[in-house]
């Protein structure tokens, strides 16, 4: 059986016990990519289910880490997460800025005294 000591055992145990705190980069450069891709090699049926919750657990760690609002705090946060992990929080924040300007040009174009417009009506 194939065994790599970031999947271990006491590993995945302390993955379990605290997904958000587990140091991934410590553990494998590349942690998440190449858990799943070893996923199906293993056979080992624990070992999906676990990513998915490891995953889960450290998705709202990420994207909150990408909305810091001190830059010099955001980079070292951003540095403490797995290649994936910084690609979603680089997502989220993209997002988050996307609907920034949204919102701004929505609230420029919605005049709250305007009358409402009458639909002209379809049926015959």
């Amino acid at each position: 059986a194939l065994r790599l000591a970031a999947l271990a055992p006491r590993a995945r145990a302390e993955l379990r016990a605290d997904p958000a705190a587990a140091d991934l980069p410590r553990r494998a450069p590349h942690f998440l990519d190449l858990a799943l891709r070893l996923a199906a090699l293993l056979d080992d049926h624990a070992l999906p289910p676990l990513l998915e919750r490891l995953f889960a657990a450290r998705c709202w760690r990420a994207a909150d880490r990408a909305a810091a609002p001190d830059p010099a705090a955001r980079e070292r946060a951003l540095r403490a997460l797995d290649p994936t992990e910084r690609r979603l929080a680089a997502a989220a924040a993209a997002a988050a800025a996307a609907f920034a300007r949204w919102k701004d040009r929505s609230a420029h174009r919605i005049r709250p005294d305007a009358p409402p417009t009458k639909r002209p009506r379809t049926d015959s």
